[in-house]
């Protein structure tokens, strides 16, 4: 089906992309991620499988603005504040600069409910969704210490998603002071190394141990690493279900650091390169600022994976409007490539939303456009 001409207004393309249910993003991120699986994925293998970094953002936040999808806030002055979050997945390597955003999960106010939403009960709707959407893939999820408890580890046994989750003496006091007792027993097991850096590398790692107190019956595998490099001493402790050893004790250290890419390659890039994340595009009275956010993330994972994969993006032309970084520097919108585009796929709407003055949409979502209206 051919679309010659729609009236292209901002109120137009908010009514277009404010009707659609959040939960429509998931189905873009899938077909995505199917068509990257073939190409690029074998670069991301890691462990086995996939690391997955979770961790949630802020998106939204107001005094004024709010609709009823908003978390609200109450502060002691009497004023409220109205706020959106994210719970975002990626995928990411230790060794790869880019990471592959999959579909994330909003923190909104959930309807029937009368607390906010938050990052452990968005994580318990991703996790089951993630499987659902890859039931095949060997996953491991990369997490902070805010998911090392009970609850969330045993969804991910019930689930068949490996894990490698931080853990901090203060959240984990029981368990830290079990670790204490089996070191002084010479109950574990240890090496240190001094790599070429001139950097000193020690591992200690005890395998089944209790969670906590209260689940004594549901035993992780612990890893402590610690490095001193020109005079100061940096520790790093996590819990996974991986079984150690002296072979795979630094790759899984490897995996567990590599959550920072979530916060680094993601986060970071969404607020201050050119996307925008933050910026209140229009909150609607629906699900547009959560739609929004959806579009963001997967115009982030087209440009990830345009710039891992040069050879895939020379042969598109370079149609989407970040050029990569390989090869060109320029990060100018490409008017004339995306107007291909837009002949190509039968859709003239695509281009004229790119290039009206007064653009529906910003223009870092227009890459995506054209999967909103094909699917």
């Amino acid at each position: 089906m051919v679309l010659n001409r729609l009236p292209v207004t901002r109120n137009f393309g908010r009514y277009v992309i404010r009707s659609i249910r959040r939960k429509f993003g998931r189905h873009l991120f899938t077909l995505t991620s199917d068509c990257t699986t073939i190409i690029f994925l074998e670069g991301f293998r890691y462990l086995e499988g996939f690391l997955v970094s979770i961790d949630g953002t802020g998106q939204f936040a107001s005094s004024s603005i709010s609709c009823p999808q908003c978390c609200a806030r109450h502060h002691r002055n009497g004023e409220t504040g109205y706020y959106h979050q994210l719970l975002a997945a990626v995928i990411v390597h230790p060794d790869q600069k880019q990471v592959l955003p999959l579909f994330p999960e909003a923190i909104t106010h959930q309807d029937g409910e009368t607390k906010n939403d938050c990052e452990l009960n968005a994580s318990k709707r991703l996790v089951k969704q993630l499987r659902e959407a890859f039931p095949n893939w060997p996953i491991c999820v990369v997490e902070d210490s805010l998911f090392a408890n009970g609850p969330h580890i045993k969804l991910l046994k019930e689930l068949k998603v490996g894990y490698i989750i931080s853990v901090k003496p203060d959240g984990q006091e029981s368990m830290f002071d079990e670790v204490k007792n089996r070191v002084f027993k010479n109950e574990c097991e240890e090496f240190e190394v001094l790599g070429e850096d001139q950097v000193l590398r020690g591992y200690r790692w005890i395998n089944d141990i209790p969670l906590n107190k209260s689940h004594p019956d549901l035993l992780v595998n612990f890893l402590d690493y610690w490095e001193i490099r020109e005079g100061k001493e940096f520790n790093f402790s996590w819990v996974t279900d991986i079984k150690l050893n002296t072979n795979n004790v630094h790759p899984v250290m490897k995996g567990g650091r590599s959550r920072w890419h979530i916060e680094n390659q993601t986060f970071n890039t969404l607020k201050n390169q050119d996307y925008e994340f933050e910026h209140n595009f229009g909150h609607g009275q629906q699900y547009l600022a959560t739609v929004f956010a959806m579009l963001m993330m997967l115009a982030f994972l087209i440009d990830q994976v345009q710039e891992y994969g040069c050879a895939f993006s020379k042969l598109l032309g370079s149609v989407f409007i970040r050029a990569p970084r390989c090869g060109s520097k320029s990060k100018d919108f490409l008017p004339n490539s995306l107007s291909k585009v837009g002949r190509h796929c039968g859709v003239q709407l695509f281009m004229d939303m790119a290039a009206a003055p007064y653009s529906p949409i910003p223009l870092n979502l227009a890459k995506v456009c054209w999967c909103v209206l094909f699917l």
